[in-house]
């Protein structure tokens, strides 16, 4: 006889089978997707390969690029160096251009002077005798030999002058002496003479202090020296008269020159007074 199988075994074995299929289904799924991680993964760490190679290539470009930015640079603060060195050359020679112009107006300069000197002496052979004539009064408060201002004349060396000058004189007080004197180059020869009137009015001529005064004068030595020394009795008015004869040895001029008693006595030479110098040779 014949045993027919249980249906109930059967059916546990068909749902095994199926427990079984899902497992692998499952187990396939997840081996699938862990495939596909690794893929991305793999992707991924090639991207990232990627990138740092770019990274790397970029770092390398940027160094040169810096290197390359430094080199010139570099260059250029050796042109500026350079530039700089050749501004200061340039400034070192026009400072020693400046130097040499400032000597040749110096030069100049001296040549205008002697030019002017040489034509004073041409207008004096050409046009007769140099004038100065004084247009206003001029004061003299110092105690030593001042220049009156405008009264002098250039002469030449080897020259022959005539001096003629007669001055108007107020002096500022009484019983006070004043003093005439002239300067001049170095002479071959000079004779002169200076008169001095004690005042414009004068007094009984047996009274010495009221005599006018003639003092000579020759050589050198005279120049810058006090030649007449007056003293106003009781006008305060008087008059000098300059004349002399000179052979020039050294180019130069001629200034009269005159000084007060005291600061607070002044010396007035007046309007009209006049200086004349004859060039005789």
């Amino acid at each position: 006889m014949l045993i027919s199988p249980d249906p109930a075994p059967r059916g546990f074995l068909s749902n095994a089978i199926s427990v079984v299929s899902n497992a692998v289904s499952i187990v396939s799924t997840a081996a699938s997707n862990a495939l596909s991680v690794a893929n991305a993964a793999s992707q991924a760490a090639s991207v990232v390969s990627q990138v740092v190679s770019v990274l790397s290539q970029a770092n390398s470009a940027a160094h040169a690029s810096i290197n390359n930015a430094v080199s010139v640079v570099s260059q250029q603060v050796s042109v500026l160096s350079q530039a700089a060195s050749v501004l200061s050359q340039a400034v070192s020679v026009v400072s020693q251009s400046n130097s040499v112009v400032s000597q040749a107006v110096s030069v100049l300069s001296q040549a205008v002077s002697v030019l002017s000197q040489n034509v004073s002496v041409l207008s004096n052979l050409v046009c007769g005798p140099v004038t100065r004539v004084l247009s206003g009064v001029q004061t003299i408060s110092a105690t030593v030999l001042t220049n009156i201002s405008g009264f002098s004349v250039s002469v030449v060396a080897l020259g022959v002058y005539r001096i003629d000058a007669i001055l108007y004189a107020n002096h500022g007080a009484a019983a006070q002496p004043y003093g005439y004197g002239l300067t001049f180059p170095a002479m071959k020869h000079i004779r002169g003479k200076i008169y001095a009137s004690n005042s414009a009015v004068q007094g009984d001529i047996g009274a010495v202090s009221t005599l006018g005064q003639a003092v000579p004068f020759n050589g050198d030595s005279a120049s810058g020296s006090i030649i007449v020394s007056t003293v106003s009795v009781t006008n305060v008015s008087t008059l000098v008269a300059y004349v002399a004869l000179m052979v020039v040895s050294t180019t130069g001029t001629l200034q009269l020159q005159a000084k007060a008693s005291t600061t607070t006595a002044a010396l007035q030479i007046l309007d009209g007074s006049y200086m004349q110098v004859f060039r005789i040779a």
